[in-house]
């Protein structure tokens, strides 16, 4: 796939894509939205017997290239709008995510910490757990916890 061909195919609107030329015409018709939502929350288009997100393909669309991995920025899968697509590392990706539904503190990089009965903060940053300290206030926790995303993680840090 290439930008030549997403542009003849599809028209991008607000973070949807709309076949201008169907790749299949029994299956779908002109002006109709491309894609459906898989299970793992992605909008998937065929075309051409082949299966792409549809952010890669907006990100083609708009740059001229799909990178190796694009980061929605709101953490919602299916908003494709350009403004919430960038590119990332798998690392970047991982610090956007959202608090792990298995998360026994509510709050990310926050956990109890059993023998010193308090809440320890860390987070992994270039392959290392860093270490901020044990506090008896989850609200106190929290907050470091928050400031430490910001510093290391910058803009793709996520508080929730």
């Amino acid at each position: 796939m290439n930008q030549t061909l997403a542009l003849n195919l599809f028209e991008y609107v607000n973070g949807e894509l709309f076949w201008k030329n169907p790749s299949n015409p029994k299956r779908t018709a002109k002006g109709d939205k491309a894609g459906t939502v898989s299970k793992r929350g992605y909008v998937h288009v065929q075309v051409y017997g082949k299966i792409y997100k549809a952010h890669q393909l907006v990100f083609l669309m708009m740059h001229g290239y799909i990178p190796k991995l694009i980061d929605h920025i709101n953490g919602v899968l299916t908003d494709n709008r350009i403004e919430n697509l960038r590119e990332a590392s798998v690392s970047e990706n991982q610090q956007n995510a959202k608090t792990r539904a298995d998360n026994s503190s509510g709050v990310k990089n926050v956990s109890w910490h059993r023998r010193l009965c308090k809440w320890t903060v860390q987070l992994s940053f270039k392959g290392k757990v860093k270490h901020f300290g044990n506090f008896a206030d989850l609200e106190l926790a929290a907050l470091v916890a928050e400031e430490a995303r910001n510093k290391y993680y910058g803009q793709f840090a996520r508080h929730g």
